[in-house]
């Protein structure tokens, strides 16, 4: 039941009181700080890692050539291996749980021009496929699709920084840019859905159907890298050796050459990022224990100071009557109230200042790789703030029951 009088007496203490009170108060609210500022920290880190596989579908694997580094069937080491599109209709047959393949070959930073206007920009060539591996948005036109490379059609889809560069804010689409001499319909524009250095490298891209450019450029049977996504179900690194095996037969690699054709998967990588994470909200759960138990450390020791300061006074309660349940009431009382009053005020610093940097993050413009959108959990921060008040508590209670025990002639005997 609220009583009026004993809030009046916590409140004269507490004002009394202001060195301690204002130390105790610094302790908790610095304690809710640091532990809302990891957490927005944490949660920044992650969204950040996790924004820069949006670019990509997470269930895809990459698989790409290289020299043998073993001898095999009489063929000595040091041959240099080249995926074809023939390893696309091997692997689609063989491998089982391929969802989507699409081979990529191309060109890296070669000169694309239109008009008066050019840029360095990567080409790549691939096929309908690839737009259910590389996640981006087409804001204008259409991607590559089965008839572009089937008729082997000389179109592009190009990045949105490509666009702003070559066409200055015209309508790229139905517009042609020059690619070593020869000119490819612009058929769409896209923008990438990553952040930071992968964004601008997504958007500094051209698409077009291989076809075309194998045709226009002579490039043969080649595949370049070849990319494919699994089935839902379908374990990714099952499928990448099964992958490998497939292709070290057909190109007479040794079983045990690793160097000869490469591979990696974005389910393997998100496994990795998962174990990372992992780690770092039980550093992030370490710290905050570590806060809440050195908080409790010391609020206990500035409430046994300050129990031995009024042992005097309570000496004299208790000689006027007063129960051992309310002198434990009333120490309990103002820990509790400075644990409250304080880490309310850190939990909402905590928080003002995580929101503050997302949202100047935002309105700056600024990206940082592998961190974005810093943000808490509002009910992770509450309950956290819930602990530190019970630890509080349990705080000031060793403290309180000490000064129950206290003996009313022994208190007034002492200076």
């Amino acid at each position: 039941m609220f009583d009026l009088e004993t809030w009046q007496e916590i409140g004269s203490s507490l004002w009394q009181h202001k060195f301690r009170t204002s130390l105790m108060s610094i302790l908790v609210g610095w304690g809710i700080f640091m532990l809302v500022f990891l957490l927005g920290a944490g949660k920044g880190l992650e969204n950040g890692v996790m924004q820069n596989f949006e670019g990509l579908a997470n269930n895809s694997m990459f698989l790409w050539s290289w020299k043998t580094s073993m001898p095999y069937n009489g063929l000595p080491p040091g041959r240099r291996i080249e995926l074809d599109i023939d390893d696309i209709n091997l692997l689609k047959s063989k491998v089982e749980g391929v969802e989507y393949i699409t081979p990529r070959l191309g060109f890296w930073g070669i000169i694309i021009s239109r008009g008066k206007k050019n840029g360095s920009y990567n080409l790549q060539g691939v096929n309908q496929d690839f737009s259910h591996i590389q996640n981006f948005n087409i804001i204008e036109g259409r991607m590559i699709n089965k008839k572009d490379i089937d008729e082997k059609r000389k179109v592009v889809v190009i990045g949105k920084l490509i666009a702003d560069n070559l066409f200055e804010g015209e309508n790229p689409i139905g517009q042609y840019v020059n690619i070593k001499g020869a000119y490819f319909n612009v058929v769409g524009v896209f923008k990438s859905v990553s952040m930071g250095e992968q964004a601008k490298d997504d958007e500094e891209t051209i698409y077009s159907s291989y076809t075309a450019l194998q045709q226009t450029f002579n490039m043969s049977n080649k595949a370049g890298t070849i990319i494919l996504t699994m089935k839902e179900g379908y374990d990714a690194d099952e499928i990448e050796e099964s992958a490998r095996k497939v292709l070290n037969i057909k190109h007479k690699i040794h079983p045990d050459d690793d160097m000869a054709v490469g591979s990696w998967n974005t389910q393997s990588e998100f496994k990795m990022f998962q174990g990372l994470f992992l780690g770092i909200n039980g550093f992030v759960l370490f710290a905050s224990l570590g806060t809440i138990l050195a908080g409790v450390i010391a609020i206990s020791v500035i409430m046994l100071i300050t129990v031995k300061e009024r042992t005097k006074e309570i000496g004299v309660r208790k000689a006027l009557g007063a129960t051992p349940w309310s002198v434990v009431s009333l120490v309990t009382q103002e820990a509790l109230v400075i644990t409250s009053i304080s880490g309310f005020f850190g939990l909402i610093a905590g928080m003002l200042l995580i929101q503050t940097f997302a949202d100047a993050l935002v309105s700056m413009g600024i990206e940082i790789e592998y961190f974005a959108n810093p943000e808490v959990d509002v009910s992770v921060a509450v309950t956290a703030l819930i602990i530190f008040i019970f630890a509080g508590f349990i705080a000031g209670l060793i403290p309180a029951i000490i000064a129950s025990k206290i003996k009313p002639i022994e208190a007034l005997r002492t200076e």
